[in-house]
C-alpha cells in the first residue's frame, strides 16, 4: 500500500522533492481512506482480557493515541493533532479519514495487497499504466 500520508517520514529523507502528500480520487469521486491499526486485539483464550481491554482503551484515548503511533491515528481528534504536528498537507489528508471504511474482510486481502504493490512497481518501472492495471486485474481474477 502506498499512501503518501503514511510514507511522508520516508519520503522526507529522500533527496527528491516528491511534492505530494496524499493520493487523490478520480475527478468527481470521493477519496476514501481505510482505518488503520490491526495491532490491538484481545484473544479469546487470553487470561487477561480485562487488563488488555483497559490497555486498548488507554492507547486509543484522544490525548494519548497520537503519541504512541507512527502512522495516522484512527481516532479523528488524535489524528487531527497528529497530522498537524507530523505531516505536511494535513488539510488534504483529513477528508480521507472522514470517509474511511474498514479494510475488506477477505481471506485474500494480503494477496490482493501484494498484487497492488506489483501494479505500482510496474507503473513506476515504466510499464503502460493500462497494461499494468490489466495485468493486476488478471492476477486478482485468478484468485477466485
Amino acid at each position: 500500500e502506498f499512501w503518501p500520508a503514511l510514507e511522508q517520514p520516508t519520503l522526507q529523507k529522500s533527496k527528491l522533492d516528491w511534492d505530494f502528500v496524499v493520493g487523490n480520487a478520480p475527478e468527481g469521486k470521493t477519496a476514501i481512506g481505510t482505518y488503520g491499526g490491526w495491532n490491538l486485539a484481545i484473544f479469546e483464550a487470553s487470561q487477561h482480557k480485562e487488563a488488555a481491554w483497559k490497555l486498548i482503551q488507554f492507547l486509543t484515548r484522544e490525548d494519548v493515541n497520537g503519541d504512541v503511533v507512527e502512522l495516522v491515528p484512527a481516532n479523528m481528534k488524535a489524528a487531527q493533532s497528529f497530522l498537524a504536528a507530523n505531516r505536511k498537507g494535513a488539510d488534504l489528508i483529513i477528508p480521507h479519514l472522514e470517509n474511511a471504511s474498514p479494510r475488506p474482510l477477505s481471506p485474500r486481502y494480503l494477496e490482493v495487497a501484494d498484487i497492488e504493490v506489483t501494479l505500482a512497481q510496474d507503473v513506476f518501472s515504466g510499464m503502460d499504466p493500462q497494461q499494468a492495471a490489466d495485468k493486476a486485474c488478471t492476477a486478482i481474477d485468478a484468485l477466485n
